[in-house]
């Protein structure tokens, strides 16, 4: 009796079962007067002509008397055909194959237990019983095979048996001939595949069953497929005699030999043989579980595949089913591990340094620079420039996308797990292959992914000197030294012109320019960078913009010593792409698009990233030989928003959008993220390199050392008429969000609503913005705005006057002072008696009470206010008089003549308020603080300046804007000005998030105010690494004002959610919607 494992259940069959009897004369099957159908009898094998046909098929034309004596020899055995083909390969058998092949040949001749005898026998045979096409296969040789999976199946009995199956009985698979319906529209005329497949009795060959349809189209296929073998045993008929219609289950092992390993193996994709055949190889991978590895993962023991069908108590289909689907939504965690990947992919950490000569490049690099140097020189292939061994690093590159890693499974099948004696053809071979399931290919050796790009996307995070790195390559590599060497004695290539339009046909080449693209702001900022890191060394930049280069391409093609730089700007580019479309004469031959660059890059890469806008399109249109995207954010709004990326680039074959689609954008709008994300990760892997702030290098250091960071959340309260105004709109944006949920049209009302939400944030700020826009909500920005604001001055009502205005002795308290104050001379050195500050400046800051007396600002509001919290009555400081706040004047310029008007401070934002006491603050402490103040709105940007200057004198404290008005000239002048830093004057940059979020260094500035959240917090950290970066020095300090109560507040709860649940990236427009109807229905919840 055998034994079993320790542990295991004694079986409930008889032992005499495990054992098959050689039975010949098989009374098995219950004979009919008709016959069986489908059987193939052994004349039809014997015949001469079918046996000559069918060698032919395999081993080509051979001359007359082989064939003839293969005949003689072999044409009356059973299996003849197969062992007529053995002796010929065993008589011109390759080197290379392991002596595994001959064991095998013996073992098969000899044992009758095993289903698998060599390939191409099996090849044979079945195409000589199924009348089938035999694939064309000439003198390959199996040198190992390998256990891939098994799985069980519910068969079906086609005929009846008169005695029951037996217990580990060996099962034929046939493959019959005919076409099975590929169409997926199932009907009696067109049978699927579970037709043309079935089970039969591996002794007498006759046919017992049919399988499931799933399992039948793999078979169908494969059993075509040179390299893999199935093995089909009996393991549960229910011990008793099969009737038609019956369910039993059977064992299907299947092998993989050194035959799918043939590189020449795979055919053409267009291919119908070859695409039904990658198809079948992808269902079996799924059928068997056979879960790709991650590259680079360690490999762990598996579990037992399969158990002994007699330890169950139940019989239960084992087919295996899909994997689990992803979570259906992609957040910014995924980003993480997606950014993550490809710094380990590009093994930054053990990358040489590269160092700059000193007498070329006037900046001495940190080390992650240096390492990001030799890596972008890599990328250029510039080899010669490196280090011995500095390649070596990357020598390991990262695995081709369209290929998986797969471990072989430990081997389970029916003949190891009961012992069987057998001859092992698993030779010494690696423990894990490859496989590309999308071309039907497999190695054994990692595929590396491999690419004819020169260049890449460097999307170190903001603020680690991207702009440096990048000036350190081309101060390395200023032009293409080979060919210039190559072309010194050769004459420029001559253009033919097009007759009818006279445009050269043929773009110069120049080899010593590399043009740099950028947003306007930034253009002053890389000129003077350029200029500061290459100072004296020859290299100079030319700056291309507003028409001051006559003729781009005579400066770059004529002249001697052309520049190493030109910078322009992305509207540039448009323009003269613009052009090109109405065939423009000039624009072809003198602009960016006359010449083909040496070097191309992209400071802040991203702005092309819809590649259907017109810059996007413009950019696609410039040529040259390398290409580099700078951008710290190269995943903005959506996954494809990388596709314009590598387009750009020109990186195949993933620059051809059906690719792009099919394997990125198609998996990811079915919500398969984990298919998508890992295709992108392997693409981006070899060619994108990001640090960021927080990474640590190979002795556990910060790749930075930067200053504290201290970010300030700052409630502002309401005052009483902000308070009433909002209130106002606030029903307004209820009751409309109320309607629509109830109607059910809220997607229909997405842009009202949205501009609702608009307005409230306006009141938020200041109530003059009503009416205004906000020119960075891409949801609002073509939208006309519906006037249904009413008049201000009716919504504040009485508030909307002066308290004063009305009272009777308002006209008696300004006879008064003008009486006291007669002109301007008198208004000289007033002194405030609370802060006991002389020289009140400016004036309009001043106010005074119904005593007289002058007093700041806000140093009598804040009196005021502690006063009454306190409930006492304000008294004047000086005279101790009341003060009444309906009995309060200001001076206000009127025509350039300071007049006193009546005080009203329900007109004052309160955040305004707070941003001017913060500032006093500063001045108080350090007179010479820089400070940026960001905002969206560029009108609130006019209202900040205008009570900014009212309320600082110009002596003691200087207010620039930066605005997206602000041509190039004018931007350069506000930030040379801003950044020289001031003995005794306070500087104030009121700057927009649209013209300078992004890319400008203001590392003079320590302090910052943030008056206006964003939807999306990243959009405040990219303000935030305006200042806090690489050359700051001193603790950055950032206050946030939120006013409490508000939809800000709840606008700063939603940002706090998307930071630690991770930020939606949508799959598509409509995707994109939706996720702000549900930050809506937050709002108003």
């Amino acid at each position: 009796m055998q034994r079993t494992g320790d542990g295991e259940r004694p079986r409930f069959f008889q032992q005499d079962l495990d054992v098959i009897p050689d039975d010949k004369g098989s009374d098995l099957f219950i004979q009919t007067a008709e016959g069986p159908d489908g059987h193939v009898d052994d004349e039809v094998i014997e015949d001469k002509t079918r046996f000559i046909t069918n060698l032919k098929e395999v081993l080509g034309a051979l001359p007359d008397d082989i064939l003839e004596g293969y005949w003689n020899s072999y044409g009356a055995s059973k299996d003849g055909l197969s062992k007529a083909i053995q002796q010929h390969f065993e008589g011109k058998e390759t080197k290379g194959c392991s002596d595994a092949h001959d064991d095998l040949n013996t073992e098969t001749q000899n044992s009758q237990n095993t289903i698998v005898n060599g390939h191409v026998s099996n090849q044979i045979k079945r195409a000589s019983e199924g009348g089938l096409p035999i694939l064309k296969r000439k003198k390959q040789l199996c040198c190992w095979r390998r256990f891939l999976g098994s799985t069980q199946v519910n068969a079906m009995a086609t005929r009846p048996t008169a005695q029951p199956l037996k217990y580990g009985s060996e099962l034929l698979i046939r493959r019959t001939s005919g076409q099975p319906n590929n169409s997926g529209l199932r009907s009696r005329k067109k049978p699927g595949f579970s037709q043309y497949v079935r089970f039969c009795d591996a002794t007498s060959s006759r046919e017992l069953g049919r399988l499931p349809e799933d399992i039948s189209e793999i078979l169908h296929t494969l059993l075509q497929t040179p390299g893999v073998e199935f093995k089909a045993t009996m393991i549960f008929c229910n011990s008793k005699r099969l009737s038609v219609g019956d369910l039993f289950v059977v064992r299907l092992d299947c092998f993989v030999t050194s035959l799918l390993f043939d590189p020449a193996l795979p055919g053409k994709a267009e291919d119908e043989q070859f695409q039904q055949r990658n198809r079948a190889l992808m269902l079996l991978f799924k059928n068997l579980n056979m879960t790709p590895l991650a590259e680079g993962a360690d490999l762990v023991p598996e579990k037992p595949e399969f158990y002994d069908l007699e330890e169950d108590e139940s019989i239960t289909d084992a087919t295996v089913n899909s994997p689990t689907a992803s979570d259906d939504y992609m957040d910014l965690n995924q980003l993480r591990n997606f950014y993550r990947s490809t710094q380990e992919s590009a093994s930054i950490f053990k990358l040489r340094e590269t160092t700059p000569p000193v007498d070329k490049f006037q900046l001495e690099l940190r080390r992650y620079q240096k390492q990001g140097l030799t890596w972008m020189l890599l990328r250029e292939r510039e080899h010669a420039i490196l280090e011995p061994g500095s390649q070596d690093a990357l020598a390991d590159g990262p695995m081709d996308p369209m290929w998986r890693m797969f471990k072989w499974p430990r081997d389970t099948s029916w003949d190891v797990s009961r012992g069987t004696t057998y001859v092992s053809l698993e030779a010494d071979i690696p423990d894990k292959f490859y496989a590309n399931l999308h071309t039907g290919e497999f190695s054994l050796v990692k595929p590396i992914s491999k690419s004819i790009l020169k260049g890449g996307i460097l999307a170190d995070e903001m603020g680690l000197g991207k702009t440096i790195s990048i000036l350190a390559l081309i101060t390395m590599v200023p032009s293409d030294t080979k060919h210039l060497l190559t072309t010194a004695q050769e004459k420029p290539p001559v253009g033919h012109l097009s007759l009818e339009l006279g445009i050269s046909t043929v773009k110069p080449y120049t080899a010593s320019t590399t043009l740099i693209v950028v947003p306007m702001s930034l253009l002053p900022q890389w000129r003077n960078e350029f200029v500061r890191v290459n100072d004296g060394n020859g290299l100079y930049c030319e700056v291309y913009y507003a028409g001051n280069v006559s003729n781009l391409r005579t400066l770059l093609v004529k002249q001697k010593s052309p520049p190493s730089v030109v910078l322009t700007t992305y509207g540039v580019v448009q323009t003269e792409w613009s052009k090109l479309q109405q065939f423009d004469y000039e624009a072809s031959n003198e602009g960016l698009f006359s010449v083909e660059f040496f070097r191309i890059i992209l400071d802040e890469g991203h702005n092309i990233r819809n590649r259907t806008t017109k810059t996007s399109k413009a950019v696609m249109a410039l040529t040259s030989r390398r290409k580099w995207v700078l951008t710290g954010t190269p995943i903005m709004n959506r996954l494809d928003d990388l596709f314009s990326l590598i387009k750009f680039m020109n990186f195949e074959p993933w620059c051809k959008i059906d690719y792009w689609r099919q394997f990125v954008s198609d998996p990811f709008e079915k919500k398969d993220y984990s298919s998508a994300l890992e295709v992108i990760q392997a693409v981006m892997g070899p060619i994108l390199l990001r640090r960021t702030k927080n990474m640590k290098d190979e002795d556990g250091n910060p790749l930075v050392q930067l200053p504290p960071k201290e970010v300030v959340i700052e409630m502002i309260r309401f005052s009483d008429t902000e308070a009433g105004l909002y209130k106002y709109f606030l029903s307004k944006a209820e009751h409309s969000v109320k309607e629509s949920l109830a109607r059910g049209d809220l997607l229909k009302k997405y842009s009202t609503i949205l501009l609702h939400i608009l307005r409230l944030r306006q009141v938020c700020c200041h109530f003059k913005l009503l009416g205004s826009q906000d020119e960075n909500d891409e949801d609002l920005k073509n939208m006309k705005l519906i006037n249904d604001i009413p008049d201000i001055s009716t919504l504040l009502g009485e508030d909307s006057q002066s308290p004063g205005s009305s009272s009777e002795g308002m006209p008696d308290f300004i006879e008064d002072f003008k009486t006291k104050y007669p002109n301007s001379d008198a208004l000289k050195d007033l002194e405030c008696s609370i802060c006991t500050c002389e020289a009140i400046s400016p004036l309009t800051s001043v106010v005074f009470t119904r005593c007289g007396h002058p007093f700041c600002e806000s140093c009598l509001l804040e009196y005021i206010q502690f006063q009454n919290k306190k409930g006492s009555e304000t008294i004047c400081p000086n005279c101790r008089a009341a003060v009444e706040s309906r009995y309060l004047l200001k001076l206000e310029d009127i025509n350039g003549k300071l007049e006193p008007v009546p005080y009203s401070n329900t007109k004052k934002s309160s955040k305004i308020v707070a941003l001017i006491r913060h500032l006093k603050h500063l001045q108080d402490t350090s007179a010479n603080e820089q400070v940026v103040v960001f905002s969206q709105f560029s009108s609130y940007l006019d209202i900040l300046e205008n009570e900014l200057r009212q309320s600082f004198a110009s002596d003691i404290c200087e207010i620039y804007k930066f605005d997206g008005r602000l041509d190039l000239k004018e931007r350069s002048n506000v930030l040379a000005k801003f950044t020289e830093k001031s003995l005794v004057k306070m500087k104030v940059l009121l700057l927009s998030l649209k013209a300078g979020g992004v890319g400008l260094n203001l590392t003079c500035a320590s302090h910052a105010f943030i008056m206006d959240p964003w939807w999306s917090p990243g959009m405040e950290d990219q303000a935030m690494d305006r200042i806090h970066r690489i050359g700051q020095s001193n603790t950055v300090k950032i206050y946030r004002f939120i006013v409490e109560n508000s939809i800000e507040e709840k606008m700063l709860r939603i940002q706090e959610k998307k930071r630690s649940l991770g930020e939606f990236v949508d799959a598509d427009e409509e995707e994109r919607r939706r996720s702000r109807i549900e930050e809506i229905k937050m709002l108003f919840a």
